[in-house]
């Protein structure tokens, strides 16, 4: 079996202009379209996995590999809701494979 390159993944709280993305994601995925907030993961750009942060609700591209990238949604959507369940801002993140670091504010 032959395995991927790690890409960059970016994790970070979507808003109204990635409306088309998050509409592409969910019809590829065949889900009802999520409405924000939202978390996101992109690859490359583009985005591959959303999770509500309300109800923990997924979508993914299943023609991604997204298993990494769901992982890191769900991990940065318990960091934001910090003890006792409060919910802190969102911040922008980035991952290369398994090392979390800030990402530059753009």
């Amino acid at each position: 079996m032959e395995t991927q390159p790690l890409t960059d993944i970016t994790v970070r709280t979507l808003n109204e202009r990635d409306a088309a993305e998050i509409r592409r994601v969910a019809e590829r995925d065949s889900a009802v379209v999520p409405s924000l907030p939202l978390l996101g993961a992109e690859r490359d750009g583009r985005l591959i996995a959303t999770l509500s942060p309300r109800d923990a609700t997924v979508t993914a591209d299943p023609f991604e590999p997204t298993i990494a990238a769901l992982e890191m949604l769900r991990t940065r959507a318990r960091s934001e809701r910090g003890p006792r369940g409060r919910r802190h801002g969102f911040a922008q993140w980035r991952s290369s494979g398994a090392i979390v670091r800030p990402a530059e504010e753009s």
